[in-house]
């Protein structure tokens, strides 16, 4: 697509290069888009997911030609290399994608999200922000890394994956065996052969890269 065709740029990522403004408007004065909305979106591990949908919404109630969606993370900068919870499963890349509308018969089928915010302290980076703004306290211990109970979110993603996916191919009206290929987030393959499992399916259907890729 041509700079001039995009007319919003959304940017998911919770290592942003500022707390303001939006990694979004540096993207697009960098690639010298004209004008554009500009916003980024906070919402780690499913936001180029979020990112997606809100991109189709847009394009297709005719409010945006064409949406630049950019998923990036520079999660070495915000790991404490000394926690083995978190240092060895998050690194840094990024994708980028331009949406814009499709012929009839293709496109985004349907959608499944949801969020427990119950347990949003069970990845969290404490300090930074304006609840607890930076101090030599916080940096003395650490509070501006990321931080993971591993076993809460292991045990929840184990119970959500499987079920998510069936109320996506129920709202979409396919089957699990309609599906060529699932590719799923890569958080631990334990968890990506569960949903598996709970789709009677083997696990060839579903793209599995931590090995290579990690999360």
């Amino acid at each position: 697509a041509d700079p001039d065709e995009i007319d919003m740029v959304l940017v998911a990522t919770v290592s942003a290069d500022y707390p303001f403004p939006a990694t979004a408007a540096l993207v697009q004065a960098g690639l010298e888009i004209p004008a554009a909305a500009c916003m980024d979106l906070k919402a780690g591990c499913s936001g180029f997911v979020y990112g997606l949908t809100l991109a189709c919404a847009a394009v297709s109630s005719g409010i945006h030609r064409k949406v630049l969606l950019v998923a990036s993370e520079v999660y070495s900068k915000i790991n404490d290399p000394d926690d083995k919870d978190c240092a060895f499963l998050f690194g840094d890349g990024a994708g980028a994608v331009v949406v814009g509308p499709v012929p009839d018969g293709f496109g985004l089928l349907a959608t499944e999200a949801g969020t427990d915010g119950s347990g949003h302290e069970a990845l969290i980076i404490k300090a930074g922000g304006s609840r607890l703004p930076p101090s030599r306290e916080t940096l003395d211990l650490k509070l501006q890394f990321a931080r993971m109970d591993k076993n809460q979110v292991f045990s929840f993603s184990m119970r959500v994956l499987g079920d998510s996916i069936q109320r996506l191919l129920e709202k979409a009206g396919l089957a699990a065996a309609d599906i060529d290929l699932f590719i799923p987030h890569q958080p631990n393959r334990r968890i990506i052969e569960a949903a598996a499992r709970r789709l009677d399916l083997p696990l060839d259907r579903f793209v599995v890269d931590m090995e290579e890729y990690g999360n």
